[in-house]
């Protein structure tokens, strides 16, 4: 061995640091713990090669340089592409001509460093669906990557937060469980689905529940609940309150109560002669206002931003609560009218 080069085998890093200009490395060794350096550069040698030993009687296709899915091979090209701008891929890219075989995964990249784990649960994604036989959402291979060039970070070696924003936007956050910024940006995404899903589930549960009771109690009761859910669940959405499964559970609560109200509160103020006329009338505001939600939305949304909007629809909320308040103060005040006469 070199006297100017020391060789030292079995050491896991578990930390740089910046000592005095130079860079010191400490690690697990057989020995226990131990600190290399300090040295002036680090130059990391860690290359990558699949294994296809497993794979040897298998009638595969692969890139001859990159030892990949050959399909794949001119997509990943790290002399063309960054880790960024991969283009969409999924089940017909990765498979062979073994039939049913699939190479997924940083596998199917070979040796190209770019794989990121976004572009894996795409690919996963579309070749679970055509193994299951649902070739239309496998070939609906959706993939937004953002395109930053070389995989490359500025980081400082005592300081990770300040970390400079590098491939896919920079290091998540350290409470979110993703790798990456833009990881972190489609599973917030995946969960705003996963909360907008519970609103439903709450209609249904809402209107089981008021069928059940619905013959003990005059409908304007089935209204108060109504707007008040839709009030408690808006208002707590533009509150920030921490409860945002609550939050969509009442707003769902309330919508379902609020279609029963809508048909039994007029059969009970008026004459059922009159009711589908009636019904119609009272249809007409509602259809005005879902026409022009979506426009009046956008614009909120512009310019005070979404949580300006949120309070635009708690102060209607409000409003509807105090409205229904009213129409019941003047249905009880009617009722003691007739009982007097």
């Amino acid at each position: 061995m070199s006297s100017r080069v020391q060789l030292i085998t079995g050491f896991a890093t578990t930390a740089i640091r910046e000592v005095d200009g130079g860079l010191v490395v400490e690690g697990l060794s057989a020995d226990g713990m131990r600190t290399v350096g300090p040295v002036d550069r680090i130059v990391a040698a860690t290359g990558q090669r699949p294994d296809l030993s497993i794979t040897r009687e298998l009638r595969l296709d692969l890139d001859p340089w990159l030892e990949g899915v050959k399909a794949l091979g001119p997509l990943i090209d790290p002399n063309e592409h960054s880790c960024g701008d991969v283009p969409p891929h999924g089940h017909r890219e990765l498979s062979h001509p073994e039939p049913g075989f699939y190479t997924v995964g940083i596998k199917s990249y070979g040796r190209a460093p770019t794989f990121l784990l976004l572009t894996g649960y795409e690919q996963v994604r579309s070749v679970a669906a055509a193994i299951a036989g649902d070739l239309v959402s496998a070939d609906a291979v959706h993939l937004a990557l953002p395109e930053t060039g070389v995989c490359t970070t500025t980081r400082s070696i005592t300081s990770i937060s300040a970390a400079s924003k590098g491939c896919c936007g920079g290091p998540a956050p350290i409470e979110a469980d993703a790798c990456c910024v833009a990881h972190a940006e489609a599973k917030a995404g995946g969960n705003a689905v996963a909360l907008g899903a519970l609103v439903g589930p709450a209609q249904v549960g809402a209107r089981a529940i008021e069928m059940l009771v619905a013959r003990y109690h005059h409908p304007i009761w089935t209204k108060y609940a109504s707007v008040t859910f839709v009030a408690i669940g808006v208002s707590a959405l533009w509150a920030g309150l921490p409860y945002i499964p609550v939050a969509l559970a009442f707003y769902g609560a309330g919508i379902g109560l609020e279609s029963m109200a809508r048909g039994t509160l007029p059969l009970a103020l008026f004459r059922p002669s009159g009711y589908a006329k009636l019904i119609g009338r009272l249809a007409m505001p509602s259809l005005i206002a879902q026409a022009a939600a979506p426009s009046v939305a956008a614009l909120l949304l512009e310019h005070p931003g979404a949580q300006g909007m949120l309070a635009a629809l708690a102060s209607l909320a409000l409003a509807n609560l105090l409205l229904a308040l009213l129409l019941g103060w003047l249905i009880m005040r009617r009722r003691s009218a007739v009982q007097i006469g």
